[in-house]
C-alpha cells in the first residue's frame, strides 16, 4: 500500500477551487491548481500585476517548441531534445496607485481570495489594497480562456475606490521577455509590434525553429482615460490614467488574440490581421464570456460525476474531469498530441508519452469523442516520422517515439528511446479500443489501416525466435515498469505485441469485405504483400507468453520470478522516491516494480483473463509494486474492485483525485499530472463503476464504497448520453440524450432509453 501525506492548499467545495489565505511560500504550487487553458493555449495561475515573489509565469501554445542538439553519440540514440516554449504574457499588467506599484509580495492587503469556478471556466481573484498613503482600493481580477474560440484569452479588471478619490493608472498589455523556467533562457526573437489597427500586436519568432506567435489585444474600458503606448524590447502595452470617484468602479476588459504560424512568410501581417477581424470584428468580452460558459455547461450536462457525503473526493473528481477537458479539447487548430503536463507547466517538456493512447484516450472516448480523435490522428500525421525512426534503429515500419511533440523522438535516453516498444503497442491499442467504442470503420480504414501496417512490419523486424524455446519475443527491452531494463520477453511488450497482430489481421479481413478498392489502394501504397500478413499471424500464434502453470501467475520478463526480492515495507522513507536516492543501476536488481505492466494488460483486455488468473497475479505483483508513478494507484483500484478487495481498492483510490489538489508527490508546481487526472476518472468509472470496454456492448458491474451515499456517472456511448446513478440497493440507469443503446450490468443485457432502468446491486464478494 501506499503511505503517503497531503496539503490541503484549497477550501473543500463541491464546484469551487478557493484560495482564502494567501500563501506566498506555495505560490508555484498554486499557479499550475489555478491553471486555465483550452488544448491550444494554457496558462498557468500567475498574478496578472506584478508579484517580486516566488512565480513561474508560464503560458504556452500546442505546437510552439524549441530544441537542443547534443553531441551526437552511437547510432540510433537521439540527440535533440525538444521542448515547448514559454510563450507571451497575455495578462501583462502593472497598476500604480499614490505613487505606489501594487505588489502582493510587499504591498498591505486585506480580504484576499481566489477562486476557480469549475462549472463556469472562470478564474477570479480579488482583494483590498491599502496603499501607504491611506488609499484603499478594492481590486477584482477574472481571466478565462475561451473553449469556443480556439485562439482567444480574455482578461477583466474592476477597480473601486472605497475611501477618497484619486488617480489609478493602469498598464496592461502582453509580453514576450521572460524566460523559459527550465532552460533560463528567453527563446523569442521580435519581428514587428504595431498600433495602427484598432488593436494592438506584437509578433515573435522562436530562435531555432522559426515558430511564430502574434499576441494582438484590444481593450475596452468603462470610463475615459489618458491614453498611451509603452513598449520594451519584447513588450507592448496601453497605459491609461483613470480619475476615480470614491465609491466608483471602473471596468478594463481586454480580449488577446493569439495566433501562431510554423514558418515566416511574406503575407504573414496580412494573414494574422483576418485572424484577428474574425475576433474583434464578432465579439465582445461579455459574449466571449456568454459563449464559454454556456460551453462549460453544456459539457457539465453530459460528463459529470456526483459523489454522495465525499465532498472532498467529489471536489476531487470534478477538478479532475475539468483539467482533462481543458487541457485537451480537440478544437486545436494544430494537430498536436497531448502533454503529460498540459499546458500547465515545462516539466517533461511539453511531450506526449504512451500513456495518452492507454490512459487519456479512454476519457475522451467516454466524454469528448473529437478529442479522442484528434488524438490519434496526431499520430497519423506523425507516421512518416515515427518511419523514420524506426529506420534509425535498423527496423522496418514505424517505431513511435517515447516522447514527442512533432512526432520526432525528444528523449535522449536510450534505454526508454531504444527500448520502449509501448508507444507502437499503445497507439496500435488507441485504434483497437476507438474501433470497439465507435465502430467508426472509416477512421479506422482510412487513417487507422496504415498505422497498424506500419506498426506491424516494426514488431515482426524486432521481434526474435528464441533458440532453445523456438517462440517468439522481444529481447533487450524495457517495459511500462521501468525498474527492469534490457529484459527479454516482457509480458506487457509481448502480449500487446500478439493483440496488434491479431487487431491488424483482422482490421485488414474486415477492410478487403467492406471495401476492396480502399484495400488494394492502401495495400499498394503500402506495399503490402500477404506472405507478411501470414508471418504476422504466425508469429502472434507462437508469442512466448511466460506463465506459471501452478500459481498461474504471468511472469513480468523472463527472469523476473528468480530476482533477488525486497521488502517494500523495510526500504526507509528517506530512501523514497527510489528514483531519487538510489544509484541508478541498484534499482534494476531487485524483482520491486515501479508501477503495474502485467495487471494492466489484465485492465486493457479484461476479457482475455480469467478471474483466477487476475486475483492470482493482482496478489503476487501488489506485494512488489512501490507506486512511484502516479499512474499506478488507479490500475490496483480498478483491479481491486473487481476481485473484492474493497477496502484496498478505496486505499489506493484515495490518492486519486486529489493527487494534485493535495499535492501527494510534492511537484504539484511542476505543473499538473495530466495522466493522472485520467487515471482518477478510470478509477470511479473503470473501478467502481466496473465499466470494461474490449467487448460489445460495454460492460457495467457497479459497486459502492461504504462511506458513499450514492454516486453517480455520465458517458457518452453510441451517439447516447447515459447516466448512471450507484447507491447501497441499486443501479439506476438511464438515457438523458441521443440514440437508444445496449449496455451489459452484471452479464445480462439491457436496452437504455428515457426510461429508468433500476437493477439491484450485485452483492460483494
Amino acid at each position: 500500500m501506499i503511505n503517503k501525506k497531503g496539503s490541503r492548499y484549497v477550501k473543500v467545495d463541491p464546484w469551487c477551487i478557493i484560495e482564502e489565505n494567501f500563501d506566498k511560500s506555495n505560490m508555484r504550487v498554486l499557479e499550475s491548481l489555478f491553471t486555465v487553458s483550452n488544448g491550444y493555449i494554457g496558462t498557468r495561475g500567475y498574478f496578472d500585476e506584478l508579484f517580486t515573489g516566488d512565480t513561474h509565469i508560464g503560458t504556452y501554445v500546442a505546437g510552439v517548441f524549441e530544441e537542443i542538439y547534443e553531441k551526437p553519440s552511437y547510432k540510433g540514440v537521439p540527440n535533440r531534445t525538444q521542448f515547448i516554449v514559454n510563450n507571451v504574457n497575455w495578462l501583462y499588467t502593472r497598476i500604480i496607485a499614490d505613487g505606489e506599484e501594487l505588489d502582493l509580495n510587499h504591498s498591505n492587503f486585506s480580504e484576499y481570495k481566489r477562486v476557480l469556478d469549475l462549472k463556469k471556466g472562470i478564474l477570479t481573484r480579488e482583494f483590498i489594497w491599502h496603499t501607504k498613503k491611506g488609499l484603499n482600493l478594492k481590486l477584482k481580477f477574472e481571466r478565462f480562456i475561451s473553449m469556443t474560440q480556439n485562439n482567444v484569452c480574455c482578461q477583466k479588471i474592476e477597480i473601486t475606490l472605497l475611501n477618497r478619490s484619486g488617480k489609478v493608472k493602469i498598464i496592461s498589455g502582453v509580453d514576450f521577455s521572460h524566460k523559459h523556467r527550465i532552460y533560463d533562457t528567453n527563446y523569442w526573437e521580435r519581428l514587428f509590434k504595431s498600433n495602427e489597427n484598432d488593436y494592438i500586436s506584437i509578433g515573435c519568432k522562436t530562435i531555432k525553429t522559426n515558430k511564430i506567435s502574434i499576441a494582438n489585444f484590444k481593450i475596452e474600458a468603462s470610463k475615459t482615460c489618458e491614453q498611451g503606448i509603452v513598449e520594451g524590447e519584447k513588450i507592448i502595452s496601453k497605459e491609461m490614467v483613470f480619475d476615480i470617484e470614491e465609491n466608483e468602479t471602473v471596468e478594463i476588459e481586454k480580449v488577446v488574440v493569439i495566433n501562431s504560424f510554423d514558418r515566416l512568410n511574406e503575407n504573414l501581417q496580412s494573414e494574422n490581421g483576418k485572424l484577428c477581424q474574425s475576433v474583434f470584428g464578432q465579439y465582445s468580452y461579455s459574449k466571449l464570456k456568454q459563449e464559454h460558459e454556456r460551453f462549460w455547461e453544456r459539457m457539465w450536462e453530459e460528463v459529470d460525476i456526483e459523489i454522495g457525503q465525499d465532498s472532498e473526493n467529489q471536489q476531487g473528481i470534478r477538478f479532475c474531469i475539468f483539467q482533462m477537458l481543458q487541457a485537451y479539447s480537440g478544437m486545436q487548430q494544430v494537430v498536436a498530441g497531448i502533454g503529460a503536463k498540459g499546458l500547465s507547466g515545462e516539466v517533461y517538456n511539453g511531450n506526449s508519452f504512451w500513456d495518452s493512447e492507454v490512459y487519456c484516450l479512454p476519457f475522451y472516448l467516454f466524454t469528448n469523442i473529437d478529442a479522442a480523435k484528434k488524438l490519434l490522428e496526431f499520430r497519423y500525421y506523425t507516421l512518416p516520422q515515427a518511419q523514420q525512426r524506426a529506420k534509425e534503429l535498423d527496423l522496418k515500419g514505424a517505431f513511435y517515439p517515447i516522447a514527442t511533440i512533432d512526432g520526432t523522438e525528444s528523449c535522449t535516453l536510450w534505454q526508454h528511446a531504444n527500448l520502449q516498444l509501448q508507444v507502437s503497442t499503445a497507439v496500435a491499442y488507441g485504434l483497437y479500443h476507438y474501433y470497439i467504442v465507435t465502430k467508426d470503420e472509416k477512421f479506422l480504414f482510412e487513417k487507422g489501416t496504415e498505422i497498424l501496417i506500419e506498426v506491424c512490419r516494426m514488431l515482426e523486424s524486432r521481434c526474435q525466435l528464441g533458440q532453445k524455446d523456438g517462440k517468439y519475443g522481444f529481447f533487450g527491452v524495457m517495459g511500462p515498469d521501468e525498474f527492469h531494463m534490457m529484459v527479454n520477453n516482457d509480458f506487457y511488450t509481448n502480449y500487446m505485441a500478439k493483440k496488434t497482430f491479431e487487431f491488424t489481421i483482422e482490421g485488414l479481413k474486415m477492410l478487403k469485405t467492406k471495401d476492396e478498392k480502399l484495400y488494394n489502394e492502401i495495400t499498394r501504397k503500402t506495399e503490402l504483400e500477404s506472405s507478411e500478413i501470414e508471418r504476422w499471424a504466425d508469429i502472434a500464434k507462437n508469442m512466448n507468453i511466460i506463465q506459471d502453470p501452478q500459481s498461474k501467475v504471468f511472469e513480468q520478463h523472463e527472469g523476473y520470478f528468480n530476482l533477488p526480492h525486497i521488502e517494500l515495507s523495510t526500504i526507509p522513507e528517506d530512501q523514497i522516491p527510489i528514483y531519487k536516492n538510489w544509484a541508478y543501476d541498484r534499482i534494476f536488481r531487485y524483482d520491486m516494480i515501479k508501477q503495474p505492466a502485467v495487471l494492466l494488460c489484465m485492465l486493457l483486455f479484461s476479457c482475455d483473463f480469467t478471474f483466477e488468473e487476475k486475483k492470482a497475479n493482482y496478489d503476487y505483483y501488489d506485494l512488489r509494486c512501490i507506486h512511484e508513478s502516479s499512474l499506478s494507484p488507479s490500475i490496483h483500484s480498478i483491479l481491486a474492485c473487481e476481485l473484492g478487495y474493497y477496502d484496498k481498492a478505496y486505499e489506493y483510490f484515495r490518492y486519486a483525485t486529489r493527487l494534485d489538489l493535495d499535492n501527494y508527490n510534492r511537484n504539484t508546481e511542476e505543473g499538473l499530472h495530466i495522466t493522472s487526472l485520467a487515471a482518477a476518472w478510470l478509477n470511479i468509472v473503470y473501478g467502481f463503476g466496473g465499466m470494461r470496454s474490449d467487448t460489445v456492448p460495454i460492460k457495467l458491474a457497479p459497486i459502492i464504497p461504504d462511506n458513499w451515499s450514492y454516486y453517480s456517472f455520465r458517458i457518452k456511448y453510441n451517439r447516447a448520453v447515459l447516466k448512471i446513478v450507484v447507491d447501497p440497493q441499486y443501479v439506476t440507469i438511464k438515457k438523458l440524450k441521443g440514440a437508444d443503446v445496449e449496455l451489459m450490468v452484471y452479464d445480462k443485457t439491457y436496452t437504455i432509453t428515457e426510461d429508468e432502468i433500476k437493477i439491484p446491486i450485485k452483492k460483494r464478494r
